[in-house]
């Protein structure tokens, strides 16, 4: 049985070493992407809130220059500034923070489906109307009038491609017709009302199957993953003590708990460089899909932060698992130490009690001696003369 003995041993020692690689891992998750609040203060500390307006201007920028004539002439400054006024940063804030919300109590299970809606309907029409405003007065005002020969009708073209000023047209007449041509675009915030069943794995209004069905096991997933460190730690004390137990001599128990804590570190610390090719294959997919650069910059920040937050939970477990190993090892060595040292003699253990005992045995001879009466010896007789 002593074969069975040392097999069980040995499974509850990968037992453990799983254990105690998969806490690693598991509490990385929870102390990184599992919190939304953590994730709400990367997104802010990685600017995700200001790039999404320069995002749109670039987009919206874009699409006018392609699909509007003359909109070539409109400054991109204009529209820089038109896109931060009409999607200021404490506005995608919120936006980032509801959909946040809505996808964490759905992943929890407090929702069966992310309920959000995000309606940039009014937003839109302040962007758009700020630009043509600023479009129709910086082209329409240096323009000079035209004589009643030259003078097209204004319908009949656009007005940022007239070489002058038609006699009785007005900038809030151009204005109004550039900001019909800018909402017509469809290059930017094509539908400004965006539910869950708009956004795919893709991106956004670009048709596929919604993500919360793509991903329809996440749900399950992060929710185990919530409960995985508590069974992990449950996992981690039955082995300790069933190797402990299960070892001949409990010295060489603790040895091998020891080794077990060396291989962990050397595990997580070889892990390292998973985590490094997992974060630049994340940051690879994000940037295939997100061409605009600011977004995709303060995209790189955010996995920047999450990478450095994941290894810095390794190193504090790897100095924990080597502390560890090392006290192991020093009370092994300390136990054979103690198993080695022979034992002395019990009067040299003991010199006090010894000393007593042969008092005692003195005593008792005394006391023999004059208990035990005297022997007589007999006279010689005495000679005749």
């Amino acid at each position: 049985m002593l074969w069975v003995r040392r097999g069980l041993v040995f499974i509850f020692s990968v037992i453990l070493l799983v254990c105690l690689i998969g806490i690693v891992f598991t509490t990385s998750l929870q102390t990184s992407l599992m919190r939304p609040q953590t994730v709400e203060k990367w997104i802010a500390q990685s600017n995700v809130y200001g790039s999404i307006s320069s995002t749109i201007a670039l987009k919206a920028q874009k699409s006018i220059y392609n699909d509007i004539p003359g909109g070539s002439s409109i400054s991109s400054s204009v529209i820089q500034k038109a896109a931060q006024n009409a999607f200021p940063v404490p506005l995608t804030r919120q936006v980032v923070t509801g959909f946040l919300t809505s996808n964490y109590a759905w992943l929890k299970g407090v929702t069966n489906i992310p309920r959000f809606t995000i309606d940039l309907t009014k937003e839109k029409q302040q962007f758009v109307s700020q630009v043509a405003s600023q479009a129709a007065q910086s082209h329409l005002g240096d323009l000079p009038k035209c004589s009643l020969t030259e003078a097209p009708p204004l319908s009949s073209t656009s007005p940022l491609l007239l070489g002058c000023l038609p006699i009785g047209i007005n900038t809030q007449a151009a204005t109004s017709l550039i900001s019909q041509q800018l909402l017509s675009t469809k290059g930017y915030l094509q539908n400004p009302v965006i539910t869950p069943t708009d956004i795919s794995t893709s991106g956004i209004n670009v048709g596929g199957q919604p993500y919360y069905l793509r991903l329809s096991s996440a749900p399950k997933i992060y929710q185990f993953i919530q409960k995985l460190p508590w069974i992990l730690a449950i996992g981690i004390l039955a082995s300790l003590t069933a190797v402990v137990l299960g070892s001949r001599k409990k010295r060489f128990g603790m040895l091998l708990i020891s080794l077990v804590f060396l291989f962990s570190s050397l595990a997580v610390l070889a892990a390292r460089q998973f985590t490094t090719s997992a974060a630049s294959s994340a940051q690879q997919y994000a940037l295939r899909h997100v061409t605009e650069q600011p977004l995709s910059q303060s995209l790189s920040v955010f996995l920047h932060l999450l990478r450095n937050k994941i290894m810095i939970v390794d190193d504090h477990f790897i100095i924990i698992y080597l502390v560890l190993m090392l006290l192991l090892g020093c009370v092994f060595m300390l136990l054979r130490f103690r198993s080695k040292t022979p034992k002395k003699v019990l009067s040299s253990a003991h010199p006090e009690s010894s000393s007593i005992s042969h008092k005692a045995i003195i005593t008792e001879v005394t006391r023999a001696n004059m208990v035990q009466p005297k022997k007589r010896h007999p006279r010689p007789p005495k000679l005749i003369q």
